[in-house]
């Protein structure tokens, strides 16, 4: 298995988080709360031997829940990727409980097993030549206490819909999606306002750079 470290990019954020969260309720987990993933130890996840497996985030908390993700890609075909997670994850962590529970996601097929207290995931698809591509990762959901999504100013009658915080490295990124009633321009002048406010200055105002 080949190891290399990639950083973790804003499309990453918004193609794990709804998988993410959606495996976690598969799971019967009702919410998230947070604490610090750099104080964690997190285990080895398995993967088969040809997978090369790309370190894209060691530190992140998604809406609250710490998670650890690596994108993989393997010259086997998506079903020989998950046979081997369904003879990995065959033998219940819990009895009478499934050893693992699969689905598919917006064209991903998708495998999961709870092992207290971590929840392994795995989505795959096809690549090129018959190959596959997908993500692995292993998160600490934890019991119901009410996450919120804090230290973020937003417009009056903004509904947060994602929060995803990762620190790798000593690289530091957080990446939040919100809705509103309100027009690009309100929102727009709701941050320029706050940002100059704050001492920042507009690109547009700055200028130019001149390079020979």
């Amino acid at each position: 298995m080949l190891i290399r470290q990639l950083p973790l990019s804003g499309s990453l954020y918004r193609t794990w988080v709804y998988r993410a969260l959606r495996t976690v309720v598969i799971w019967g987990v009702p919410a998230l709360v947070w604490m610090p993933a750099s104080a964690m130890e997190w285990p080895e996840f398995p993967s088969p031997e040809s997978v090369s497996v790309v370190i894209v985030g060691e530190d992140m908390r998604i809406n609250g829940l710490p998670t650890k993700i690596w994108e993989f890609s393997t010259a086997q075909p998506p079903e020989e990727v998950l046979s081997y997670y369904r003879r990995e994850w065959k033998k219940p962590a819990v009895p009478d409980s499934p050893g693992f529970i699969e689905e598919e996601a917006g064209g991903w097929q998708v495998i999961s097993r709870s092992e207290d207290p971590y929840l392994y995931t795995v989505q795959v698809v096809e690549s090129s030549m018959g190959s596959s591509k997908g993500f692995l990762a292993v998160s600490r959901p934890m019991e119901l206490v009410g996450y919120q999504a804090d230290g973020f100013a937003k417009p009056a009658g903004s509904e947060i819909l994602s929060d995803v915080f990762s620190d790798d490295a000593g690289k530091r990124g957080r990446v939040i999606q919100f809705k509103n009633s309100q027009s690009i321009e309100a929102n727009y002048n709701f941050y320029r306002n706050r940002y100059l406010a704050d001492g920042w200055a507009e690109l547009s105002e700055l200028p130019a750079v001149v390079v020979n």
